[in-house]
């Protein structure tokens, strides 16, 4: 039995050959895609809400333990608060250092 042909199909017809693309192409390397966010939707619209509700200009520390408050209760912990305040139109920092007091939560305990 005669070995098949490599070019050609089971029908006889000749294969096309796809043209191999250059080396140099293959190692372009892709635009990096956005990050993914770390809210759902349903955490943005929270997030939206809760900012809008405030002057944020002038927000006081009860007001921000209380946005918080909400924030956490909704699932929104650790970098995600961070970016629910970005999402709110807050400096992240400004409003952890209001909501949490002047206290990194991360700092140890001061022993005496």
């Amino acid at each position: 039995m005669p070995k098949p042909k490599k070019d050609v199909d089971v029908f006889g017809d000749r294969i096309k050959k796809e043209p191999k693309e250059p080396k140099a192409a293959a190692k372009t390397p892709k635009p990096a895609a956005a990050p993914a966010s770390l809210l759902t939707d349903a955490q943005k619209k929270i997030a939206k809400d809760m900012f809008a509700k405030y002057d944020l200009a002038n927000l006081n520390a009860d007001q921000a333990k209380i946005i918080l408050k909400v924030l956490e209760t909704s699932g929104i912990k650790g970098p995600a608060l961070e970016e629910a305040a970005k999402m709110g139109g807050m400096d992240p920092k400004k409003f952890l250092t209001l909501a949490l007091g002047s206290k990194p939560a991360s700092a140890p305990p001061k022993i005496s």
